[in-house]
């Protein structure tokens, strides 16, 4: 018998709000209208109404999502997608509601050091290292597929952009500008609460479209070789130091099937003890609830999917629009169980 699951996640709910150059920015849900050559479509004629963000009636709006929303963000599929694994899991109970235990779960993942994994593209991925799953299968009647995984989601992107004319658009990054961006090597964080005493594994920056030293991407005239940006999710909550479980959907990779719950929360570096703060928090603990029959002689095959799993966050004042970086979004999971 063949069991076939197919599971998507939002790490966080809120991700897609790391727009933190405008309070009142406008994102939109889906890919944004393209040109025949591939390019983003800039709307000038869309600009907001009024330049100043801290205006009540500012609303940035200047490309529109193939569903006919205006916004100031695209939901794409990324160049590549990079995460780190230290578990994955069949479970039998939601093993964020039991003390972020996954004592008697079937571990299909269990590295302490942590199994680094590129997603690239739609159909697209590199194998991804089981050896260190159970050797021994426990059977029955699972309910919850269960990952750990790094805070830090590190996403590569390139892209090109044009006016509604036909023009080439001209965005600012870093240094340069013009109608092709890409992301750098900038680190940014969910709370703006790290410091980069608290991260010695680089520079943390808060984008801000004031300060080109701070943005993610850079842009030019002619493409550019893109690097790996970094997003550390160091809370779920309204609160900086917010370490309760925080509730996200969970759906299949059709964007129009039926929406599940699934639970995540921050944790330690131990991969399994609550953080209490940004400073502590290392690991993503999501559990996403499913159904699977396992017997001894079960075999697992998992695959991984980009479909809007970027949000590149763009900024716009008196007509000049700045690339402020990508965002990591929503990546799908595939879970195959052959008995």
């Amino acid at each position: 018998m063949k069991l076939f699951s197919n599971f998507s996640y939002l790490t966080v709910a809120c991700l897609s709000l790391m727009v933190l150059a405008s309070p009142a920015s406008a994102e939109t849900d889906y890919a944004c209208t393209r040109s025949a050559d591939g390019a983003i479509i800039i709307d000038s004629a869309q600009f907001g109404v009024d330049g100043d963000p801290n205006s009540q009636g500012f609303q940035a709006s200047f490309v529109e999502d193939i569903q006919g929303n205006i916004g100031d963000s695209c939901k794409e599929v990324p160049d590549a997608y990079k995460v780190t694994f230290y578990r994955m899991a069949l479970c039998a109970v939601n093993p964020v509601t039991n003390n972020n235990s996954l004592e008697g779960c079937t571990l299909l993942l269990n590295d302490n050091a942590g199994v680094e994994h590129v997603i690239e593209g739609t159909d697209k991925s590199a194998p991804l290292d089981t050896s260190s799953a159970d050797p021994v299968i426990a059977a029955g009647r699972y309910s919850f597929l269960a990952l750990v995984l790094s805070n830090e989601l590190k996403i590569k992107h390139n892209e090109k952009f044009v006016l509604k004319n036909g023009s080439p658009a001209t965005l600012r990054g870093k240094t340069g500008q013009g109608e092709y961006c890409w992301t750098n090597d900038a680190i940014t964080t969910f709370t703006d609460n790290l410091t980069d005493a608290d991260y010695p594994d680089g520079t943390i920056v808060n984008v801000n479209p004031n300060d080109r030293s701070t943005l993610g991407m850079e842009c030019g005239s002619t493409p550019g070789t893109a690097q790996y940006s970094t997003e550390i999710m160091d809370s779920f909550g309204e609160g900086p130091d917010n370490g309760n479980p925080g509730v996200f959907q969970a759906r299949d990779q059709d964007p129009e099937s039926e929406v599940q719950s699934g639970t995540a929360i921050l944790l330690t570096a131990d991969n399994e003890t609550t953080a209490t703060n940004a400073i502590n928090a290392k690991r993503i603990l999501v559990a996403i609830p499913s159904a699977a029959d396992v017997t001894e002689i079960s075999q697992f095959e998992l695959q991984f999917t980009l479909t809007r799993a970027v949000s590149i966050d763009m900024y716009e004042d008196s007509g000049v629009i700045t690339a402020l970086k990508n965002g990591a979004d929503p990546f799908s999971v595939s879970l195959k169980v052959t008995n």
